[in-house]
């Protein structure tokens, strides 16, 4: 993890020191962690003239071998969102929003996601292609005008990201050839981590009927390994939402675990 790109602010020179490195080691230059073993450390931060401190409290947990992060994309929507934050709420399961810029009439809906440990995350400003990927600054300030929004609106910095069609598409080429390639080059320098999917639901595509969510699902779910299950609350998304308990049954008995999305979570490219 990148302590630096986790601040709402940049700061020079900001470098750390772990209270126990056999459970969190921090890098030469002070500013990366590696989780070691089980346990808590503190993380004490300094800028290099001293000006600013801060301190960072780390938990290491054991990491599950199987488990299963529900993904949202295109929301928030006054159909679909509230009835999928319901059925998580019921399950006690945490999943990962990428939203898009929300409407005024809709900020109650990304605060409840928020509210409800959930994380909330940038899919874009804009998810027009034609828009977002014609540059390199155009498609950084998609990610960092919401970035900056939900900071103003909800107290939320956000450093987790998805591409619009994820990091692979092709239609990104048509507006500027090759920078997908560039993007993803860049990404880290900027502050941000992405997630692809290795999960779909086929909700944005082949999936036609609640059936063939549940179906896409659970025959693209592997044991032993982390899930990223892509799935859209975008409005009258009625598949998904009456899929959605049917296939948190199948991962629970499964022997799944449901996680959200963290800044530690290792990117499914």
């Amino acid at each position: 993890l990148e302590l630096e790109s986790q601040f709402s602010e940049k700061y020079d020179d900001v470098s750390f020191i772990s209270s126990d490195e056999d459970v969190v080691k921090v890098s030469k230059n002070g500013t990366l962690i590696k989780a070691k073993k089980k346990g808590k450390a503190t993380l004490l931060g300094r800028t290099a003239d001293d000006t600013y401190r801060f301190i960072c409290r780390v938990t290491v947990k054991k990491k599950p071998k199987s488990i299963i992060y529900l993904t949202f994309d295109d929301g928030p929507s006054r159909y679909s969102t509230p009835k999928v934050l319901e059925i998580l709420k019921d399950n006690d399961i945490k999943a990962t929003f990428f939203e898009i810029n929300p409407a005024k009439e809709d900020y109650d809906l990304t605060q409840r996601v928020i509210d409800e440990g959930h994380t909330l995350a940038i899919h874009g400003y804009s998810h027009i292609y034609s828009k977002i990927y014609t540059s390199d600054k155009t498609y950084k300030k998609n990610l960092t005008k919401l970035q900056s929004k939900f900071f103003k609106k909800f107290g939320v910095w956000c450093t987790q990201t998805r591409f619009p069609g994820g990091s692979s598409n092709t239609v990104s080429r048509n507006y500027s050839k090759g920078i997908m390639s560039r993007l993803v080059k860049k990404f880290h320098k900027w502050g941000f981590t992405y997630q692809d999917w290795n999960v779909s639901s086929g909700d944005a595509g082949g999936a036609k009927t609640a059936d063939d969510v549940y179906n896409y699902v659970v025959s693209g779910l592997q044991k032993g390994r982390s899930n990223v299950v892509l799935m859209h609350d975008y409005s009258g998304n009625d598949k998904t939402i009456n899929a959605l308990q049917r296939v948190i049954d199948y991962g629970k008995d499964n022997g799944y675990t449901f996680l959200p999305m963290t800044a530690a979570t290792t990117e499914v490219i």
